[in-house]
């Protein structure tokens, strides 16, 4: 007689009840594939302004990232997931996001104007 077991009940090589009461084993293998890598991205409040100018980063990307870390172009950095940064000179400063899961990580960068 044949059972179905789900896949919340198996575990590998490991003994196991099935739903009519009747004992097995469980042998095999099982493949789980890794999560897929993050798609980093990202937005801000603001793109330009007056120095000081205070920028809150918000982090977009896709594939549930668990890390994040943030160059904000002049020296500084971040491991916060939506960081606020402020920049005191003026300048052109490249932003960069590297998000990372246990699939893999993706960096995206982006240029933005003088404060």
């Amino acid at each position: 007689m044949s059972d179905t077991v789900s896949a919340d009940d198996w575990v590998g090589g490991q003994e196991l009840t099935t739903d009519n009461g009747m004992n097995g084993s469980v042998s095999g293998g099982l493949y789980v594939d890794a999560s897929p890598a993050p798609v980093a991205n990202f937005t801000s409040n603001v793109t330009s302004g007056i120095s000081p100018l205070t920028v809150q980063f918000n982090d977009t990307s896709t594939n549930d990232p668990t890390s994040w870390y943030w160059e904000f172009g002049d020296g500084e950095t971040s491991t916060d997931q939506n960081p606020k940064h402020t920049y005191y000179t003026a300048g052109y400063y490249t932003v960069k996001l590297n998000a990372t899961n246990a699939g893999g990580s993706d960096v995206e960068e982006k240029m933005g104007a003088s404060p």
